[in-house]
C-alpha cells in the first residue's frame, strides 16, 4: 500500500448487516482483511513500536471466530478475528481493536499470562490497557457500551493487570460484566474457534 491509489476503497466503509447478507463469505473475508491490514499499517504513522508488534503475528479472518483474539499456540502466533465485525466497525473502533490488542500481546496478556477465569482475566486485561490509552482514543470508544475503565469498577487507575484481576474476582458487578463475555456480547475477547 504505497499510495492512496492502492488502497480499497471499501475498507473504508462500515457495512450493515442487510449489505453483508448479500455478499459471499469469501468475499466479506477478502474486505475484513484489507480492513485489518490498513489499519495495522496505519500504525506506522501513528506508532512504530505497535507496528512492530503486530509484524510477529500473523492475521486472520476466521468465520468460526465468534469475535477476535490471538491464538499463541502456534509460531507464529496468529491474530484471528471475525469477518462480519470488522467489517461492520467504523474508524474509532478499527483504530481501538488495533493499539489495544497491540499492547495486549506486547505486555503479555495473551500468552503464559492468563488466568483461570478467562472472562475476569479478559475483564482486567481491557481496564489495564483501556487506561493507558491517549485521551483522544478513550473519548471516541465512551460511546461503545462495553468500553470498561477502572472507574466503572470503582478502582484507580494504572494498575496491573494481576491487581485488577484480584480485585475483580470479588466483585459483583464484574460478574455480570463477565457473563456478557461468555455468551459473546462483550467487545472481543480470545480466540474461540
Amino acid at each position: 500500500m504505497n499510495s492512496l491509489q492502492q488502497i480499497d476503497p471499501r475498507v473504508f466503509k462500515v457495512y450493515s448487516k442487510s449489505e453483508m447478507e448479500d455478499m459471499k463469505p469469501y468475499e466479506v473475508c477478502e474486505i475484513a482483511s484489507n480492513k485489518m491490514e490498513y489499519y495495522v499499517t496505519r500504525l506506522f504513522n501513528e506508532d512504530v513500536a505497535l507496528l512492530s508488534v503486530w509484524t510477529c503475528v500473523d492475521r486472520r479472518a476466521d468465520l468460526n471466530c465468534e469475535t477476535f483474539g490471538f491464538d499463541m499456540r502456534t509460531t507464529p502466533g496468529c491474530f484471528h478475528y471475525n469477518p462480519y465485525i470488522i467489517c461492520q466497525s467504523p474508524l474509532y473502533f478499527m483504530e481501538y481493536v488495533v493499539v489495544t490488542q497491540a499492547l495486549k500481546l506486547l505486555l503479555r496478556h495473551c500468552t503464559y499470562r492468563v488466568f483461570s477465569n478467562k472472562p475476569i482475566h479478559a475483564i482486567a486485561s481491557n481496564i489495564t490497557i483501556n487506561c493507558l490509552l491517549p485521551e483522544r482514543m478513550v473519548k471516541s470508544m465512551t460511546v461503545h457500551p462495553d468500553f470498561l475503565l477502572p472507574k466503572t469498577f470503582g478502582y484507580e487507575d494504572k494498575l496491573s493487570l494481576e491487581e485488577y484481576y484480584l480485585a475483580l474476582l470479588d466483585n459483583i458487578d464484574a460478574e455480570e460484566q463477565s457473563k456478557k463475555f461468555c455468551e459473546g456480547g462483550g467487545e472481543g475477547e480470545g480466540y474461540r474457534a
